[in-house]
């Protein structure tokens, strides 16, 4: 679980319509700049990676975990963070495990909310954020 609330800003929001915006035109985007200005914790906030954590903690309650689904049933993005030493045969290891994680995250969420078994679910991961 998160340890500390996530603001959100002016800066945030741009980033926010950034993705946005790569999602909705399937660009390949780069979003750069100093160390320290909230970069990858934008990317984390994004995909709601602190969400899912909590979903998952086992001392979320039922409650808690139907409320977080609701907020989790509409998340497309999955955020990465490259190791520093890599090949392309393990990014595109990791990559897939992180696509199949939120596949798999997002059908227990549409389980939790539907109450029930989703039918048919396409390739939920929509755009993918490398960090």
């Amino acid at each position: 679980m998160s340890s500390s609330e996530f603001f959100i800003t002016k800066e945030y929001r741009k980033f926010e319509e950034f993705c946005n915006a790569c999602f909705r035109e399937r660009y390949i985007g780069i979003c750069y700049g100093a160390p320290g200005v909230g970069k990858t914790l934008s990317a984390r906030n994004y995909a709601k990676e602190d969400k899912f954590d909590e979903f998952y903690h086992e001392d979320t309650t039922e409650e808690r975990a139907i409320e977080l689904a609701r907020e989790l049933i509409d998340c497309r993005a999955v955020h990465y963070t490259v190791p520093v030493r890599n090949t392309p045969k393990r990014l595109e290891e990791d990559l897939e495990r992180q696509r199949f994680d939120l596949f798999s995250a997002l059908f227990k969420v549409r389980k939790k909310v539907l109450s029930k078994e989703p039918g048919y679910i396409r390739d939920y991961s929509l755009l993918v954020i490398i960090d």
